[in-house]
C-alpha cells in the first residue's frame, strides 16, 4: 500500500491541473467575448454609419453638448 503522502502530492498535482484548466477555460471564454463583442462592433457601426456618415461627425461640438443633431441640447435662458 502507497503511503497517505503520495496520495496528498497526487492529489495536489490533480488540483494544480485542474486549476489550469480551469484558468484556460476562463481565458478562452474572454476571448470568445472579446472577439463576439468586436464583431459586434463591426457590424453595428456599418449599419451606424449609413445613418450619420463619419464625415458629419464633430466631437469637439459633442464634447460641449451643442451638436445640433443632439436631443440632449442644454437649455440657456
Amino acid at each position: 500500500m502507497r503511503p497517505l503522502r503520495f496520495h496528498c502530492l497526487r492529489m495536489l498535482e490533480w488540483l494544480a491541473q485542474l486549476d489550469e484548466a480551469m484558468a484556460n477555460a476562463r481565458i478562452r471564454s474572454l476571448i470568445a467575448y472579446r472577439d463576439r463583442r468586436a464583431a459586434a462592433a463591426q457590424r453595428y457601426g456599418a449599419a451606424a454609419d449609413e445613418i450619420c456618415p463619419p464625415a458629419e461627425w464633430d466631437p469637439r461640438r459633442w464634447d460641449r453638448g451643442q451638436d445640433p443633431r443632439s436631443d440632449t441640447l442644454e437649455r440657456r435662458p
